[in-house]
């Protein structure tokens, strides 16, 4: 039980910040991209009115029954990533993480029913891509303040024999904290030092989200697709932040250097429901809409700390403190969804194609963490109902637009697309912009091939420890480019 509570307490520690790791991953979990194949990436993500993709399995599941043809599809992406890091006034520094991966691997098997007015009565399996999470970025720069004033709050008013095994309690180790009068005030040698010292920290963060998932989906006089998916996200995050401060002017007696190291894994696994439908209103204009249940998620985290403290009294040392590894499991509940859309074919001659949107809704504020499953400790709860009352006060709702179209001459498809992500955040800390995408296609009878290319820029204000005092409390501008391409390709059969 004590491994537990210094678990959710670290949790709701880190809540109380404006980037805190408990709100910020109810956001990294519930906060999806779609884009799966080449063609629903080229053409924006809006497919759920229009179907006959693999990717609606994941958005609108009636689109499964407007394939005519069984169908098997692969989709690999390369993902650019680049992170330009700003500390107040310092030099930017730039980072670059790539990734190759596979995106999509997938089915549907087209069934025709005996009844004449079932056009298809369609199974669907498969994976899609719903988060990735990799990100490498550091910064550098001299400033007020220090991080040793973070454990100095976290130690005061309490006895040696309570501190934390993960921030204060290794300061206290290493003789970066000292109790001199015991009264459980704690002192430091950054106590009233006014002046700057040098900082830096690297992050390296690692990891996806995808859903393996299940679809039923039927047509009916070719005029109405109803489907349903069985979803089972599975989680993988990993992130390590090293954090020095050094005292390069020896202004700071006796402090020469520090370096904190901070270990986060998370896995698990979730269920999720959604059903869907599609109406078409005439041979040429289509109505879509679905409804996701939310995603419960039953998450493992395993977290670490080192602290090493290098000072010069009579003689150099060199103290180092590790933590324990703390392991503790929750669930997490993300949001119910909707999405409502509209698509509308075009046929010219040998021209081909169509133009969709869509918009979805999503509550992130709804967002609720269960810490008790396996607890009845009052003090549990109190911890679980703080950070849910976080949660829901960072937190809002928001509406994600995606726009998209496909033109097609022979066997030649051209698209493009445009997605407008809402911001989660009830005070506006991100800049999202918006997704531009191209994509190429060629179709046969039986086989294709596509490939697209997207574009984002996000700006995300990143703080790497809270202070009471706000003022002394480093702030780095990341500016996030992303750049990617995916390449699907396709058999019926």
């Amino acid at each position: 039980m004590a491994i537990r509570i210094v678990g959710i307490g670290l949790f709701l520690f880190s809540c109380i910040s404006a980037s805190s790791q408990s709100v910020g991953e109810a956001v990294r979990y519930s906060m999806l991209n779609y884009t799966n194949s080449a063609r629903s990436g080229g053409a924006g993500n809006a497919f759920s009115a229009l179907g006959a993709e693999l990717s609606t399995a994941s958005t609108n599941p009636a689109g499964i029954a407007e394939f005519r043809k069984s169908e098997f599809v692969f989709s690999l992406d390369y993902l650019n990533r680049d992170t330009e890091s700003r500390f107040f006034t310092s030099n930017p520094t730039t980072n670059t993480k790539t990734l190759f991966s596979i995106n999509q691997i997938a089915a549907v098997f087209v069934r025709r029913p005996l009844s004449s007015s079932w056009q298809t009565f369609n199974f669907a399996i498969g994976m899609n891509t719903t988060g990735v999470y990799h990100q490498d970025f550091s910064w550098s720069g001299n400033s007020q303040g220090s991080i040793v004033e973070r454990f100095t709050e976290l130690a005061d008013g309490l006895a040696l024999s309570q501190l934390d095994n993960f921030e204060a309690g290794l300061a206290y180790d290493v003789q970066l904290l000292y109790d001199f009068e015991d009264d459980d005030i704690y002192e430091s040698d950054f106590t009233d030092f006014n002046s700057t010292d040098d900082k830096a920290q690297t992050v390296n963060r690692s990891g996806s989200q995808r859903e393996v998932f299940l679809s039923v989906a039927a047509n009916k006089d070719n005029k109405l697709s109803i489907g349903a998916t069985i979803g089972f996200p599975i989680v993988r995050y990993e992130e390590t932040k090293v954090y020095t401060e050094t005292d390069q002017s020896d202004l700071i007696p006796f402090f020469i250097n520090m370096e904190f190291v901070e270990f986060l894994e998370t896995t698990g696994v979730g269920l999720n429901g959604k059903i869907g439908v599609i109406y078409k209103v005439n041979s040429s204009l289509r109505i879509g809409a679905s409804v996701h249940t939310p995603s419960i998620l039953f998450l493992r985290d395993v977290f670490t700390t080192d602290l090493r403290h290098s000072l010069q009294t009579d003689q150099f040392q060199d103290l180092e403190s590790l933590s324990p590894e703390n392991n503790f499991s929750y669930r997490l509940s993300t949001p119910m969804r909707a999405i409502l859309g509209a698509g509308y074919l075009i046929r010219s001659g040998a021209l081909r194609g169509f133009i969709s949107a869509e918009a979805e809704y999503v509550a992130y504020n709804n967002n609720k963490f269960n810490l008790t499953a396996q607890s009845d400790d009052p003090g549990d709860l109190d911890f679980e109902n703080q950070l849910n009352g976080f949660v829901k006060e960072d937190l809002t709702s928001a509406i994600n637009i995606r726009i998209g179209a496909e033109f097609g001459y022979s066997a030649l498809r051209v698209r493009a697309g445009y997605q407008q992500i809402g911001d989660p955040y009830n005070i506006g800390s991100d800049d999202i912009g918006p997704i531009y995408s191209v994509g190429l296609g060629l179709r046969g009878n039986t086989n294709y091939i596509d490939v697209a290319y997207q574009i984002q820029d996000v700006n995300r204000q990143y703080s790497p420890y809270l202070l009471s005092n706000t003022t002394r409390q480093p702030f780095v501008q990341n500016s996030i480019s992303d750049n990617n391409i995916i390449v699907t390709a396709g058999f019926k059969f």
